[in-house]
């Protein structure tokens, strides 16, 4: 018989032989791990500034102000990327621009809870700054 125990953000996974725990079979696995971009934070932002056209909203006149894009999307337990969608509307292009690159890139690590892979929500933010030119 093969059960599960939680202990505060903690997940065990045991044995019980005839109502005994088998301590060689417990384990215990760290709470959570976010879905993230393989490579990490930097190979993730390496990427995004190859892959970007930083002058778009310049192209598009838009006035000179910093502007903060949020992009949401799932991270599928394969590392593949769904349901891409920007929860801000400046325009001027922005918005699609974050979205056809995380559309755009390799497969993510996906989270980990309780020793196993999961589907998660990534909430992504950008910042264009426009200036004067």
């Amino acid at each position: 018989m093969v059960s599960e125990a939680i202990f505060k953000d903690q997940l065990g996974t045991f044995k019980a032989v005839q109502g005994r725990l088998s301590k060689n079979r417990f384990t215990i696995y760290q709470g959570r791990k976010e879905a993230g971009f393989a490579g990490g934070p930097q190979t993730w932002v390496k990427f995004f500034q190859k892959n970007l056209d930083a002058n778009l909203p310049f192209a598009n006149r838009s006035p000179a102000c910093l502007y903060r894009v949020f992009v949401k999307f799932i991270v599928a337990t394969d590392g593949s990327v769904s349901e891409v969608n920007a929860e801000t509307s400046h325009g001027y292009g922005m918005e699609k621009e974050v979205i056809r690159i995380i559309k755009k890139g390799p497969a993510w690590e996906p989270a980990i809870q309780y020793g196993r892979k999961v589907n998660a929500y990534r909430r992504q933010p950008i910042t264009f700054i426009v200036e004067v030119r």
